[in-house]
């Protein structure tokens, strides 16, 4: 993938990045809570080591790995990238919201770990957030993380992929990439439900923003035709996987709340 860095409120319009569920509050850039000067990248490590202590003691953790185990196939995963879409800024000034960022975070990076112990290609790690500050990227870095922005995985990721999606307000164009990168294993909120909601109902917004058209030029009849299409893809993507919810963190249920964990059926699973 090409060494394409985005820092902080960097955007290149791929994707809106906004809050759902067991996430940090919904927010526009410009109502983000400001980096936290305090917050350096040695107390972030710092947090790391201590909230993974947290989660590796969860009974969360381990119910998580005995699905991944179950549903491994038999030739192993054979993923070669992971990235991490939409885990919020980890050095803003928003206690709360900081804290499940990390845990999040941490759930990717024990996900990464754990695959890697059976894969003899290395696991290539990546991340996307708009709202990462020059701190979040440093941190990042120092663990071999390459933050970069959608435009470049939109153009580069490949179907060897994990995706750790974390209640991303994606729109249409986002959602059919990713449907359109078949990642083998993606774990995540917003994907079905999102292309559900465009199946239905698409604003004007919407369609000029997905096929990039003027404001004098009519939208009605490109209205229904990617309704049809955000309900094939939602039918294509489902088809072909099943998926199981994430296991509840009784240490802070929001935190994974609505996740799930979406994994590709072998095609001859109905052979016998």
């Amino acid at each position: 993938m090409p060494d394409e860095m985005v820092r902080g409120d960097a955007a290149d319009g791929w994707v809106a990045v906004k809050r759902g569920k067991g996430s940090r509050q919904p927010c526009s850039a410009p109502r983000q809570p400001l980096p936290d000067r305090h917050i350096t990248v040695q107390t972030l490590k710092a947090q790391y080591n201590r909230d993974m202590r947290v989660w590796k003691g969860s009974t969360c953790r381990k119910e998580f790995r005995q699905i991944l185990d179950k549903k491994q196939p038999d030739e192993g995963w054979q993923i070669k990238e992971a990235i991490c879409f939409a885990s919020g800024s980890f050095s803003r000034d928003n206690w709360e919201a900081q804290k499940r960022s990390m845990l999040q975070f941490i759930a990717f990076m024990d996900t990464v770990q754990h695959i890697q112990t059976s894969s003899s290609d290395k696991i290539d790690v990546f991340a996307q957030e708009p709202m990462y500050t020059p701190v979040d990227v440093e941190f990042l870095s120092g663990m071999g993380i390459k933050v970069y922005s959608m435009r470049a995985v939109q153009c580069n990721m490949k179907s060897e992929s994990m995706m750790f999606e974390l209640f991303m307000d994606m729109n249409l164009e986002a959602a059919r990439d990713m449907v359109n990168i078949d990642p083998k294993l993606y774990i995540g909120t917003a994907l079905t439900s999102r292309l559900a909601q465009f199946s239905k109902h698409l604003t004007e917004a919407d369609i000029r923003e997905y096929l990039h058209i003027p404001a004098e030029m009519d939208t009605p009849a490109q209205s229904e035709k990617l309704r049809r299409d955000a309900l094939l893809l939602k039918d294509k993507f489902e088809t072909e996987r099943l998926f199981h919810s994430f296991p509840r963190f009784d240490e802070d249920p929001k935190v994974f709340e609505g996740l799930k964990i979406y994994w590709k059926e072998p095609k001859d699973s109905e052979e016998g």
